[in-house]
């Protein structure tokens, strides 16, 4: 007979009085699958779950308890006996004394006389000031207990193996900071010697490889700890050549540390390079203080000694780009702690008060408990605050210090910087304003905020928000190029097709959708895939008040349809930047077919329309530290793909000239070369190439090209001086680094270059005048508008001056750019067109002349070379071996030519193959310093020297007399119609202006000398910092093997696009294989889940797998709870803050990503996740 749900309760309740506690789970099991099986309830069904709640407490199961006491406080909000078993739950069991007291203070709210909730409270209360004052803010997740708790356990173990693979790279460029090394070696030298002076031996506690200079110094024994497993085993095989009994390394958390076990003995000096942007956030404090408390003697030195921390309210903000109000971007200025892992870029911010002390922490006696204050900030100008910039001066010892101070480049650190923490929104202040900041801190943490202020409007805390779009807005140079294009392109559509509808692929801040809308597009259609970013892009349209003409649209780019999202009719123009350094690695490829295919008309015009890929062999050097060879971290750079950089702050050395490896065509049919390529770079320095730097020319339009390289590169792979050429040389000069932002990522402007007239057989870069027996042209960088301005004469060579005879040498390569920014010289009206037509008419007169480079001008091997060579002119159609047009700016796809920089200059060439590879293997000579072009930082330096800069009004002067010259033309012999004499002598005039400084035109490579610059190849010493490059940077990738090259010969390169990837990789058996990462070595020809470091990434993408799968459900909580907790006790868990930052935005925005509907297969998680290099 079945039994009554009354008679199971009482069963239950009978077995719970006689303490049979597992019976009386039964009993209740039992009667709450009847209640569910016939769907009844009660109204004290509370008491049944508090009940089985106290079952299982007695059993100290206390994860079950806290399910039902949770069921019995929902049921019954009032019964303060749920809330007693939740809160006994929490606090005697888990130990999560933060939620023990929010229940307690429910509970007593209810019933203030309760007195087993107000001893409850007393005791939560303690146990989170315990925690406080051991630096653990997360009781939970503090060391052991987050492996073992099963909520945060996933989340914290993939967080520990990502920053172990992410800590070798990161300490590469921690050692690379040679002032903070020096100054860590002076300090430890001195207080080595200082223990020593008192006749006792020195013994060290390292925490931060600095194992070998205490060595060195004299210590008598060294204990070295390492937090991370590939740091430790660096540490290892970098103290291989010391005695073995004078030093232990410890794999193992610094807290963890004990005496005897772990450290042999007592140490007097601990070294504790456990350092952030932050200062705290790495657990400092938490591991100074057991050090001192358990490890160290009563008298010991600590480096560093002490700590003061400095800040200052600032405005950071966003306004106007190219004249549109991007403000609305300022909303998602958010981050849940501090940065980390991202220098603050130069004119970031602006101050609004002088810098304020605010704490200053003694190492030998480091807080135990949480502090804050309240500090008067006095402003000193108007603004807008919405952030805190702080900075600390870290003191080693007595007389040297180190800083990360905002502005102390060349006399701070490096590797580390200021530290940038957002408010809760933005404040509008005055002049004179005081306004009381609290500062605080927990010991792992710091934190400021303002109380009871009246923001203008508050953050949108959104850690999925791709900061990358801050760093694309303040790239001037590119949005005024893509701003120009844009408006030509529309413009010229209209023209054609009577009306431009535009799609924005991947539209972010929705800047060229609204450029669009501007430029007189009929209709915008802005799409993304990220739902924060549509936001900012609806904000943005309606400030900019284009919202009648611009949609904006959440979807994934390869989904869009016609008649849904776009037009039935579909768009007529695209415009696009979904590109990474490599180029293709967004899937932008993909992307576009898909939009071809579903909702762009045929013959659809795109910006930019075509790219082109360049490629050079460099080489990197191993990592010193002073005489210290840290060689053994090398192993860690190398990986299948290429990573992002910034050539001009990495030490390398370039060994081959740059080459052309790609061209894609975005616009028409045409596509370019297929996935495959192979490529031979010819060798100009001799050394070991261990890898190879890629960059690409973003060809917006016919009339506009930007380059992505190197501050040592221009358009078509073209070298420049490195030295302060003037600002701007209309034919043969160059465009100063300090006058004008981005000299190699210009935009290049065809309405000057077409302004020139170039006579038949002109070069790419030739510079006016040249007489009959003018000798070579200089390697010239030529601002499109002017070059063509010169009228070269018949039979000019590439890279001559117009006008020279047949005696006339061959010149060197010219580079193609124009000013970004600070020059723009425009011909309008009738004059434009004849300057067009000149143009045009010189490049169909001129065929495919081409002529063969010779040493650079200047230069001692000029004249020999000069004297032995006689003029080679070769005519398209007339036998000619390799067919070249010269142009100074892309002008579209040519069928079977490539447009590029090569021998004859800038312009189009055949699509042949190359000559066959000459063998470039050699043993290194020894005691030999390699010549080639060297770059790391500091090694380009900006003039300021007014004499360079041509201002806009002399510039439009100068344009204006070229157009007032051409009233006077007359024929050439081919007919075609040349500009006057005046016009030549005015463009002489203007270029010997601008040259009057004197310096020579050569294309000197850069030389080094133990990895300072000697020189700039222009006499003069080099310094200063290199010129700020595009958004994009550089790709690098280390290559599976090494090879020495020699100048002369070339290397055969293996160029394969595989997916949204590009890989190089040399011909099979050259050179010799380079060492790999541990997860990543092959066991019998493959990764082996043999292997344990591959075991342990592998178990990374399992949980990342599982995480997706379950995704779908909606039935667990978000991930960015488990990322938070992380991240806000960072310290407490001896983490490291910039990887945390960095696996938190991934892990949230993977999330945010998937959870939408459908996506299609060429969606790019990448284009949402980089991060840039500096924070704007």
């Amino acid at each position: 007979m079945q039994q009554s749900l009354s008679c199971l309760n009482s069963e239950a309740v009978a077995h719970l009085k006689a303490s049979k506690h597992v019976e009386a789970i039964v009993a209740f099991d039992k009667l709450f699958k009847r209640l569910d099986r016939k769907h009844l309830t009660h109204a004290h069904l509370h008491t049944c779950h508090n009940n089985r709640a106290a079952a299982f407490l007695h059993l100290q199961l206390y994860d079950e308890a806290l399910q039902d006491a949770e069921k019995a406080r929902k049921l019954a909000e009032a019964s303060l006996k749920s809330l007693s078993d939740l809160e006994t739950c929490l606090l005697s069991g888990l130990q999560r004394y933060r939620e023990a007291s929010l229940v307690a203070a429910q509970g007593l709210k209810l019933d203030p006389f309760n007195l087993e909730l107000k001893k409850a409270s007393e005791e939560a209360t303690r146990g989170m000031l315990k925690d406080l004052l051991s630096g653990d803010a997360a009781p939970d997740c503090h060391n052991t207990k987050a492996e073992s708790d099963h909520h945060v356990r996933d989340a914290y173990n993939y967080m520990t193996v990502q920053t172990d693979i992410a800590m070798p790279k990161r300490q590469i460029q921690v050692v690379q900071d040679t002032l903070c090394q020096d100054a860590w070696t002076a300090a430890i030298s001195h207080t080595v010697a200082a223990i020593r002076g008192q006749d006792m031996d020195c013994r060290v506690l390292d925490l931060g490889l600095h194992a070998m200079a205490a060595l060195d110094a004299g210590a008598h024994h060294v204990t070295a700890v390492e937090r991370w497993l590939y740091l430790s085993l660096t540490c290892k095989e970098t103290l291989n050549g010391f005695e073995e009994d004078r030093f232990k390394v410890i794999y193992k958390r610094p807290t963890d540390l004990k005496l005897q076990s772990d450290v042999p003995i007592l140490c007097n000096l601990l070294l504790c390079d456990i350092l952030d942007e932050g200062l705290l956030a790495s657990g400092i404090i938490p591991v100074v203080r057991h050090c001192l408390e358990n490890l160290l003697t009563a008298n010991a030195h600590v480096i560093p000694a002490s700590a003061t921390v400095f800040a200052q309210a600032v405005e950071m903000r966003t306004t106007d780009v190219c004249g549109l109000d991007m403000s609305a971007m300022n909303r998602h200025r958010w981050h849940p702690g501090h940065t980390a892992g991202i220098a603050v870029a130069d004119n970031a911010f602006i101050p609004l008060s002088e810098a304020m002390e605010v704490w200053h922490f003694d190492m030998l006696s480091p807080p135990e408990e949480s502090h804050r204050k309240s500090l008067d900030v006095t402003f000193t100008r108007d603004g807008k605050l919405n952030a805190v910039v702080f900075w600390y001066e870290l003191r080693l010892t007595k007389d040297i210090t180190l800083s990360t101070a905002p502005g102390t480049k060349g006399s701070g650190m490096q590797s580390l910087g200021p530290a940038v923490q957002y408010l809760a929104g933005e404040l509008s202040v005055e002049q004179g304003m005081v306004v009381p900041l609290l500062a605080s801190h927990n010991t792992v943490r710091m934190r400021f905020d303002i109380q009871e202020a009246e923001y203008l409007h508050l953050a949108k805390p959104d850690a999925a928000f791709p900061a990358l779009h801050f760093a694309m807005l303040a790239d001037h140079a590119r949005n005024e190029a893509y701003q120009t294009a844009i408006a030509r392109v529309v413009q010229k559509k209209k023209a054609s097709a009577g009306s431009a509808h535009v799609l924005d692929l991947g539209t972010g801040s929705g800047l060229l959708a609204v450029m669009a809308a501007k430029a007189g597009a009929d209709s915008v259609v802005a799409c993304d895939i990220h739902d924060s970013l549509c936001g900012v892009a609806r904000q943005v349209v309606a400030s900019n008040g284009v919202a009648s003409s611009v949609s904006v649209v959440h979807q994934d780019v390869g989904l869009l349809q016609r008649g849904r999202e776009v037009r039935a009719l579909g768009a007529n123009v695209a415009v696009a930047d979904i590109f990474d350094a490599g180029l293709v690695g967004h899937n932008f490829l993909n992307l576009l077919e898909l939009a071809k295919k579903n909702v762009l008309q045929p013959g659809a015009a795109v910006v930019p329309c075509a790219a082109s890929l360049y490629v050079m062999g460099v080489h990197v050097p191993p990592v010193h530290v002073g005489k210290y060879d840290l060689s053994s971290l090398d192993k860690y750079r190398w990986d299948k793909g290429y990573e992002t950089c910034q050539l001009d702050q990495l030490p390398h050395t370039g060994l081959t000239k740059p080459c052309k490896v790609f061209d894609y065509f975005f616009e028409g049919e045409r596509k370019g070369r297929g996935r495959d390529n192979i490529v031979k770079l010819e060798v100009a320095a001799e050394g070991d190439m261990n890898a190879v730097a890629f960059w690409f020319d973003l060809h917006l339009d016919e009339e506009a090209s930007i380059c992505s390289g190197p501050s040592y590169v221009a358009l078509g792979g073209a070298l420049v001086p490195t030295g302060q050429p003037p600002a701007l040389c209309p034919l043969t000069g160059a465009v100063s680094a300090s006058e004008v932002p981005d000299l190699a990522g210009v935009a290049v402007t065809a309405d000057v270059a077409d302004a020139a007239g170039a006579g038949p057989g002109a070069g790419a870069g030739q510079g006016p005048g040249a007489g009959p027996e003018t000798g070579a042209g200089e390697p010239a960088t030529v601002t499109a508008d002017v070059a063509d301005a010169a009228g070269a004469g018949p039979g000019t060579g590439a890279g001559q001056r117009p006008g020279a005879g047949p005696e006339a040498g061959q010149g060197a390569p010219a580079a193609a750019t124009a000013d970004a920014g600070c020059v723009d010289i425009n011909t309008t009206g009738d004059v434009a067109g004849e300057m067009k037509s000149l143009h045009q008419a010189s490049i169909e007169a001129s065929g495919d002349a081409v002529t063969e480079a010779v040493p650079v001008a200047g230069s001692t091997e000029m004249a020999s070379s000069l004297a032995s060579q006689a003029p080679h002119c070769i005519i398209a159609g007339g036998g000619s071996p390799a067919a070249f047009i010269a142009a100074a700016a892309f002008t579209g796809a040519k069928t079977g030519m490539l447009y590029q920089m090569g021998d004859e200059g800038l312009g189009y060439y055949a699509d042949v193959s190359s000559a066959e590879v000459e063998p470039s293997c050699k043993a290194p000579s020894v005691g030999k310093e390699p010549n080639g072009f060297c770059s790391q930082a500091d090694v380009h330096p900006q003039t300021t020297d007014s004499s360079h800069a041509v201002s806009a009004a002399s510039t439009a002067a100068w344009a204006d007399s070229v157009s007032d010259g051409l009233s006077s033309k007359a024929p050439n012999a081919e007919g075609v119609m040349l500009p006057s004499a005046a016009v030549m002598q005015s463009v002489q005039q203007k270029v010997e202006e601008v040259r009057s400084d004197g310096a020579a035109w050569g294309t000197k490579l850069v030389e080094t000398d133990g990895g300072q610059v000697k020189g700039d190849g222009f006499g003069r010493e080099a310094g200063g910092e290199g010129k700020a490059g595009h958004y994009w940077g550089q790709a690098l990738q280390y290559l599976d093997r090494s090879v020495q090259v020699v100048p002369g010969k070339k290397i055969m390169l293996l160029a394969r696009r595989d997916g949204a990837q590009i890989r190089f990789s040399l011909r099979a058996g050259t050179g010799s294989p380079v060492a790999r990462a541990p997860w990543k070595e092959e066991w019998g020809g493959g990764a082996s889940v043999e292997n344990p470091h591959f075991q342990r990434v592998h178990y990374c993408e399992l949980l990342v797998q599982n995480f997706l799968a379950r995704l779908r459900s909606k039935r667990f909580p978000s991930i960015e709870e488990d990322m938070a907790m992380l991240q806000a006790h960072c310290g407490s868990l001896l983490l490291d803050p910039a990887v945390i930052a960095e696996v938190y935005h991934e892990m949230v925005l993977l999330e945010q990503i998937h959870s939408m509907p459908e996506l299609s297969q060429a969606a790019s998680m990448q284009a949402v996740t980089s991060c840039p290099f500096k924070l704007h």
